[in-house]
């Protein structure tokens, strides 16, 4: 089974909240809105959508939202919270290697690093193919990643950590050579030792803008958070605004 099938599960639901407050939610929202400026009633397909942190309000926000995702506790979540807040989003357990959309969507959205966790980068290309084809004419793709300089640069191989009320221990490391960020997540939960690996790909941004372009996505802006300062080394994040270009 490949790693990330086991790392989105029901534990990472209850870690992740800690990170992916609502605070940080309103500013991705707010930025999307923003760079997209698209009309209600336009068409977004929100990949790996998780729990439906961002599909939920940019549905309310009268959007027509599809979210896409492989984790099914996560789209269990989401159908929840859709349910609660009384929007209607089409939610769709897929991996993202399978998607089969043609011209449909006026704009993809792929945040929070829902990215990289696949072994093969030939697969990664692919799902860059599968996201251009997925586009109507000109539409647009956000791509929100980790900016790997500043990852690796700050790197602490072990830490130990409070989340979720819970004392947690890290160790990381990061492979130059296969260009790989694994991280090994402990804690304790009713006396049992439980375990999360986490393992993906992080790209530099000349690659993941050439591996974009090879795909037929244009780069029309580099940004290094959601306020929208220009991209850099230090960055906290990497996000690139793309635009499907008829081949």
């Amino acid at each position: 089974m490949e790693k990330w099938k086991t790392f989105f599960s029901s534990d990472y639901l209850t870690f992740s909240e800690e990170i992916l407050t609502s605070e940080r939610t309103d500013f991705e929202i707010e930025f999307i809105l923003r760079q997209l400026n698209l009309k209600p009633g336009a068409k977004i397909l929100d990949l790996g959508c998780g729990q439906g942190r961002l599909s939920i309000p940019l549905a309310q926000r009268g959007f027509t939202i599809t979210g896409l995702d492989g984790a099914k506790d996560l789209l269990k979540e989401a159908k929840r919270r859709a349910e609660e807040y009384n929007v209607d989003i089409e939610f769709i357990h897929c991996d993202m290697r399978e998607m089969s959309f043609i011209e449909e969507f006026d704009a993809v959205i792929n945040f929070g690093t829902a990215f990289g966790y696949i072994e093969s980068q030939k697969d990664d290309q692919m799902i860059l193919e599968k996201v251009h084809q997925a586009l109507k004419p000109n539409g647009l793709f956000i791509q929100d990643l980790e900016n790997r300089e500043a990852k690796v640069k700050n790197l602490s191989k072990q830490t130990w950590y409070h989340m979720n009320n819970k004392l947690v221990w890290s160790n990381r490391n990061f492979d130059y050579v296969s260009g790989r960020w694994n991280e090994v997540i402990k804690w304790y939960e009713d006396g049992a030792e439980k375990q999360s690996i986490l393992n993906l790909r992080l790209y530099t941004s000349s690659e993941i803008i050439h591996m974009n372009e090879n795909a037929g996505l244009a780069l029309k802006d580099l940004f290094g958070f959601f306020d929208g300062q220009a991209y850099s080394a230090e960055s906290p994040r990497m996000i690139l605004k793309l635009q499907k270009n008829q081949r």
